[in-house]
């Protein structure tokens, strides 16, 4: 569900639980739930329309993921890009073309000083495959 189903819903709700409580004794048990009821999902429907969008914070994160891993000989290569494939079924077309940038830079910067700038060959392969990944996100767009 995305946000504005979830409020929908919590909006749904709200009436809801405010219909019980007109209908409830004043001041009984039951008209005190329906208000506690209600005060939980107006703070939840606050919540909700107070967190930033997921898109541009997150999809920023995974770029320092990803930058961070760049030329490192470490397990965090595979690690970090494993779980962005694994876990990002809609990548911006966007940030793909960014990362993208990313490692062909680093790439060029290791042609123009004759060495590898990708990391050990492991870390070239998972470089390759998530290349590969990021290419099929920028032409689905």
């Amino acid at each position: 569900m995305d946000d504005a189903e979830v409020k929908s819903v919590l909006h749904d709700m709200r009436d809801y639980f405010m219909d019980c409580a007109k209908n409830a004794q004043p001041n009984s048990a039951a008209h005190r739930r329906f208000l506690i009821y209600d005060r939980a999902i107006g703070e939840a429907f606050e919540a909700i329309s107070a967190r930033p969008d997921r898109g541009d914070h997150f999809y920023v994160l995974l770029i320092c993921a990803m930058r961070y891993c760049l030329g490192r000989r470490t397990y965090m290569t595979d690690l970090v890009t494993r779980w962005i494939m694994s876990q990002v079924k809609e990548l911006p077309a966007e940030t793909a073309r960014t990362m993208l940038r990313d490692i062909e830079e680093r790439r060029e910067m290791g042609r123009r000083l004759g060495r590898e700038m990708l990391g050990d060959p492991c870390d070239v392969r998972t470089w390759e495959a998530f290349e590969s990944w990021l290419k099929e996100r920028v032409n689905d767009a």
